[in-house]
Parts: structure tokens; sequence; C-alpha cells
């Protein structure tokens, strides 16, 4: 059966579908991100470390390698869990507690749900377009893409496309020169559809964490309005 739905701005009594929508998408990473985590050489070295402490130690003991082997991982997917609970729970999503005053105060932002059909139906998809984003350079020629998301029964369906293409012409209707956003190793599906739909890599880049420890890995991906603009070659790993 074809999925009807329709992409609209927000409006007041959305908050608790977009945020339904969000929250699933963090807690549906956790997985994703555990097996960026263990693949990392940070974690291996760590992990071979720890065993042969444990082989030292114990003269050999099976069990105690055993065990040192699998504590990493337990503490790699209590992390990520954490982080999930801290992302929908936190600050990182206080922004919806105000989405008219943070994305619709001015002209040249916006917020915008995916709704299946009839009206009044489903939030199953968010995006946002914004004209600051912390951490990133100000430019009045520069738009950034936030809040991407769709439900996971819902994905697939060529609802991302619509989403995207509606902040892209959003975008050019007010002359922004370029649209950019940050994203993770994590979000490899999503990283798939930016690049497909015109998007290049500028940089990708760790950031370090707990004295370069832990490095999280980070995309800055850029769209550019000027069709005549050439694009650099993509850096996607």
């Amino acid at each position: 059966m074809e999925l009807m739905y329709t992409i609209r701005p927000y409006r007041e009594g959305d908050e608790v579908g977009i945020k339904s929508v969000l929250s699933e998408a963090a807690f549906s990473n956790i997985w994703p991100g555990v097996c960026v985590s263990v693949s990392a050489p940070t974690f291996k070295r760590a992990t071979a470390l720890l065993v042969g402490v444990a082989l030292l130690v114990s003269r050999g003991c099976l069990i105690s390698c055993l065990t040192c082997l699998c504590v990493p991982f337990v503490v790699v997917c209590i992390a990520h869990c954490i982080v999930a609970v801290y992302y929908v729970y936190g600050p990182p999503l206080f922004d919806l507690n105000d989405i008219s005053g943070n994305y619709q105060s001015c002209d040249n932002t916006n917020f915008w749900v995916a709704e299946t059909l009839p009206m009044c139906g489903k939030i199953i998809g968010t995006v946002a377009i914004v004209s600051r984003l912390n951490g990133m350079a100000y430019s009045t020629d520069v738009a950034y893409l936030r809040r991407m998301s769709v439900l996971k029964s819902y994905r697939r369906k060529g609802v991302a496309n619509c989403l995207l293409e509606t902040a892209v012409q959003f975008c050019k209707k007010h002359n922004y020169v370029q649209i950019e956003l940050i994203t993770t190793k994590v979000h490899q599906a999503a990283i798939k559809l930016y690049l497909k739909s015109g998007f290049y890599c500028r940089r990708y880049k760790p950031h370090y964490y707990l004295r370069r420890f832990v490095a999280i890995w980070t995309y800055e991906l850029v769209y550019s309005l000027h069709t005549s603009s050439q694009k650099p070659q993509n850096h996607h790993k």
C-alpha cells in the first residue's frame, strides 16, 4: 500500500510527535554506534592490553581473559546507552521546547514535519533549516540543516528525500549560497542519502575526548546551491 503523507511547517501541538521521531532515532543509533566503537583501533588496542595484563596476572586463566575481553564491550554498550538518554532528555533537544521561537522567528529559517494523510495524521519525519549553528562560522550565505530524521518503520519510502528537497527549495528561495551539516560515522544511511542528493564531504575529522583517548569521527557535508560551481571530490569513507 502506497504511503500517503505531506510535508508542512511545524505548528503548535506537533511537539510530542517531533520528540517521538527524534527520540527513536537516538535509541536506534545505539547499536550502530557500538559497532563503530568496537571497530575503532583505540578499542582494539585497549582490549588487547587488558587481555595481555590478564594473561600475566592470572597466569593464563581462561576465565580472566574472557572477562577482560568482554568488559570493554559492555562498557561501550553502556556508554552509548547513556549518550542516547542524555541526548533525548538532556540539553541537546532543549531547542524543541520552543520550536516556533527557535526556528520560525525569522523568514529565513523554518522547521517542517512529514505527516501521514489524511490530515492530522501521524508525524513520521522532521527537518529544519537554521542560519546559525554552534561551532560553525556564521555567514548570511550559509544555511545549516538540522533535525533530519524519519521513523524507522517509514524509511526507504521516499520521506527523507521529500524532507531534504523541501529544505533545499526553501534555501534557494531565500538566496542562500550553500547548505551545510555535520553528522557522524554512525549515520551511514543518512550520509549515503546526502551524497546521492548532491552534498559533498568537505571535511572528515575526529573530535577527541578524554585526553584524545576517545575519538568521534564527523563529516562536514556541503550542498552548493549554485549549479555552476564545481564540487570537490567526495572523501566519504
